[in-house]
């Protein structure tokens, strides 16, 4: 459901939104940050003000915080999105060098060639009843062990995506940017 809220809101406004803080504390919490084309602000909470749906879609069902990271060349400027014609066409335009996210499956390969028309636009996780990984309320993570567990919690641009296990209870979605828009945003 959260992908399709996150497709829709790209097909309503031409952009990703950036994440939100995870400290539930913050003023700024369930609001996208105002920019995350730098540093590590790609990753944080669901937006879920922004993205006009209820706190619920911010936690899983477990009741931690979901993980959203995006690709911050996908988060248009006011003024890119004002001046194109057709909002989704110039979504859909965007090449991407080295924002894009990649991810990985079993053996740490990627599920999906990347290039510069093709890349990762979006992903959230749930960590799992472990909660390993996790945003805290007060926005730290929760301790969290394993290699992949460990990746999807680094707050880099490598996602893994591989089947639960013992030590692996992450439930990711992703979405290429195409398929961002074509599965989840209904439009080819």
């Amino acid at each position: 459901a959260l992908m399709k809220v996150i497709g829709s809101y790209v097909r309503l406004n031409g952009r990703l939104p950036c994440p939100s803080t995870p400290n539930t504390q913050s003023t700024g919490y369930g609001k996208a940050y105002p920019s995350c084309r730098s540093g590590t602000d790609f990753v944080g909470a669901v937006p879920f003000k922004t993205l006009g749906v209820g706190a619920e879609f911010a936690r899983d069902g477990y009741g931690r915080q979901i993980t959203y990271a995006i690709n911050a060349d996908l988060v248009l400027s006011d003024t890119e999105v004002r001046m194109a014609t057709n909002k989704i066409e110039l979504f859909c335009l965007v090449e991407s060098n080295s924002l894009g996210l990649t991810i990985l499956g079993p053996g740490g390969s990627p599920l999906f060639e990347v290039s510069r028309e093709q890349f990762g636009a979006a992903v959230v996780i749930s960590h799992g009843k472990s909660g390993g990984g996790a945003y805290n309320d007060d926005g730290s993570l929760a301790p969290t062990t394993g290699m992949e567990k460990s990746e999807n919690a680094a707050r880099t641009r490598r996602f893994y995506d591989i089947p639960r296990s013992k030590d692996f209870d992450d439930h990711i979605r992703w979405a290429s940017r195409d398929n961002l828009m074509a599965l989840w945003g209904g439009t080819p």
